[in-house]
Order: C-alpha cells, then structure tokens, then sequence
C-alpha cells in the first residue's frame, strides 16, 4: 500500500470517527438525563438585569432572553437538569450539553457537535472530566482548575464556558435548598 492510499484511509478514519462522536439534541438531553421517566423542556426568560448579573458572578457571557432548560424527573422528585448550548470555537461553534445534579453541580459535561478541524481532543473523556462534581464554588477556568488539552486551549476554554454559564443559568433558575 503507497503512502497516499494509507494517509487518504487514515483521514477518512478520523472523520468518520469525529461524525460519529456528534449527536442529536434529543440525544444529548436523553444521555444528559439517564434513568429520568419523564423530560420536560423548561423555557425561562432571563432580565437584562439578571443576566448582567450572571455574567459578571460566573465570569461568562450570557445574554438576556429566553432558554431552554430541560429537567428530568422520576415522576415525583427532580432527577436533574440539561442544557444544551454553543461556545465558540477557534473557528466554528462548539455545541455542548452540561448535565446537572438537582443540587446544582455538574455530573457530566458532552460535546454534541464539532465543527472544527482543529482541537477535537476535548471529545476525550480524560479532558470532560475535569468538570465532575464542579459547583459554582470550584474554578472552572482553564489554568486555574481545569487543565487544557495540547493543541485545543481555544476549545478547552469553550468547555470551561459552557460549564460556567450552566451552572450561573440553573442556579438562578432553579436555587439549590439553602442558597
């Protein structure tokens, strides 16, 4: 086998393998949700106000208007919330999906889609762990708490300001008890 034909199988295995890591939305609120018996599509309204708030306690954009939070439920008690949302990329959006603990800390951070060439090593589970069990109280920042893949600081830092904007948006809508 010449060395074309090899590295032209070798690039078609990484982009099959790259589209096969990308998932639907609905996928990623059922992977976010695992074992709730019904989801329900919350749509909230954030205030100018509340979001300049947000914004300047988690340290991340977020904008006013309306988002969709989903929570699941075991028919009787919250199981846990999931939010779907894009960062920016080096050159194209990242679109994550942060699932979240009915205390209000992460239990689980996916990457839904990636458009990039360039930094997909934030698809490695070594990298999305970082984020577990993270609250509001834990940096979530890439230097200071989260460590950055090799070749991928820009999407690293997407990742980071995924969590951080989920975790400020289900805080204000959904207070933990004693907050």
């Amino acid at each position: 086998m010449n060395s074309a034909r090899i590295l032209t199988v070798f690039a078609a295995a990484i982009l099959a393998i790259g589209a096969a890591a990308d998932m639907t939305r609905e996928a990623a609120v059922a992977w976010a949700l695992p074992g709730a018996r019904s989801v329900t599509a919350e749509r909230h309204r954030i205030t100018q106000d509340d979001a300049s708030r947000l914004a300047a306690e988690a340290e991340v954009r977020i904008d006013a208007g309306e988002v969709i939070l989903h929570r699941g439920s075991d028919g009787t008690n919250t199981t846990g919330y999931a939010m779907i949302l894009d960062e920016r990329g080096r050159d194209d959006p990242i679109t994550f999906v942060v699932a979240l603990t009915p205390a209000g800390a992460i239990r689980d951070l996916e990457v839904v889609a990636y458009r990039s060439r360039y930094g997909a090593g934030i698809r490695d589970r070594e990298f999305l762990d970082q984020f577990r069990g993270r609250d509001d109280t834990m940096r979530l920042e890439v230097g200071a708490g989260i460590d950055a893949v090799s070749g991928a600081t820009i999407s690293s830092r997407a990742a980071a300001r995924a969590a951080r904007r989920a975790l400020a948006v289900v805080r204000h809508l959904h207070p933990p008890p004693g907050r």
